[in-house]
């Protein structure tokens, strides 16, 4: 009996090993996640707005979001909707292919609040939406 409980115990460590580096990382989520998801929110909202000032303000919102609060692109006068949940996506992003990706989004954003038209800040917008859907799914 005594046998067979050492070799059940050497059978299930190297599994339990795993399982115990594993759960760090499925217990500690990206930080930057729910960032680039209200981000996305945002930006999703900016493409669908119905007057310039709205797609504005959705995309300063998100702007702040990627770049956070000592980021370069924030705008103290707009708001933080991702005040509480971190720094901001790319300064709480870890992978550079990633920080690239959100920070076209904040340039492909940035477009969209300089656009006075309201047809091309949508397209801004879109097309900065769709980044951050591929971001998000790279994560």
């Amino acid at each position: 009996m005594k046998r067979n409980r050492n070799k059940l115990a050497i059978t299930l460590f190297p599994a339990a090993l795993g399982m115990a580096l594993l759960l760090p990382s499925v217990a500690f989520a990206n930080p930057a996640s729910k960032e680039v998801a209200s981000a996305l929110q945002r930006a999703d909202s900016a493409a669908h707005a119905k007057n310039i000032k709205d797609v504005h303000m959705h995309l300063r919102d998100a702007i702040n979001c990627l770049v956070g609060p000592n980021g370069y692109g924030f705008d103290s006068k707009a708001s933080n909707p991702c005040k509480s949940l971190g720094n901001g996506a790319i300064p709480d992003t870890q992978s550079m292919a990633n920080k690239r990706v959100l920070q076209a989004a904040v340039q492909e954003a940035q477009l969209g609040v300089k656009e006075s038209n309201l047809k091309s800040a949508h397209t801004d917008a879109s097309i900065a939406a769709r980044m951050l859907k591929r971001n998000g799914k790279e994560s």
